[in-house]
């Protein structure tokens, strides 16, 4: 049992690292697409002048 709590140690780092929030954030901008938000009836049409 020791033996196991002794490898298991050496892991609570990466743990702590994982789920600090900035590491979370700074994560979730590789993953995350930015999502552009077209509406066609809010497009102005331009007309030439004359």
């Amino acid at each position: 049992m020791s033996n196991m709590i002794d490898k298991i140690k050496y892991f609570f780092p990466f743990v702590g690292i994982l789920s600090c929030p900035l590491t979370i954030l700074f994560v979730w901008t590789f993953f995350s697409v930015p999502v552009v938000n077209y509406e066609p009836d809010s497009v102005q049409v331009l007309e030439p002048l004359n």
